[in-house]
């Protein structure tokens, strides 16, 4: 004889919430996972448009608006999207391999900016920073220095 488990709706919209949240960490691992392999600029502008895409189809997360704020309403943005520490700390990692493998000055500087605003908001809304976060951001500041 089967039992029948019946869930109360707030089970079930934790159980979406539990997948949704997963989905996201895959994604984002992923799109870190590829932008830290790549090699070549033609294999950069690929992958820079399937991250951009993927964000957006999978996520509904559009990195080049976000890229195209100011600090003030980038930092809007962040809080209106209400990510937790995981995902802010796996933008962090895109944004910072963006930096790290673009083509440009200009756009290495956008990236790692971002990448230190985002580290800077993560940091202020734990109300902590741990040892990785300390390197991360001296890492950005010195590529941000470089740049300007």
């Amino acid at each position: 004889m089967a039992l029948l488990i019946l869930k109360s709706p707030l089970m079930q919209q934790r159980d979406i919430l539990k997948d949704e949240i997963e989905k996201i960490s895959k994604v984002l691992a992923r799109l870190a996972a590829k932008l830290l392999g790549i090699e070549d600029d033609i294999q950069f502008n690929t992958i820079r448009q399937q991250t951009a895409s993927t964000l957006k189809d999978e996520l509904d997360f559009d990195l080049d608006e976000l890229l195209s704020l100011n600090d003030v309403r980038y930092m809007a943005a962040l809080q209106q999207l209400q990510l937790g520490t995981t995902y802010l700390e796996r933008l962090i990692e895109i944004l910072h391999a963006l930096g790290q493998k673009s083509n440009t000055s200009i756009d290495k500087l956008n990236y790692h900016k971002k990448a230190l605003a985002t580290l800077n908001f993560l940091e202020h809304s734990t109300q902590s920073t741990g040892f990785v976060q300390l390197q991360l951001r001296g890492d950005l500041e010195r590529e941000i220095e470089h740049l300007e």
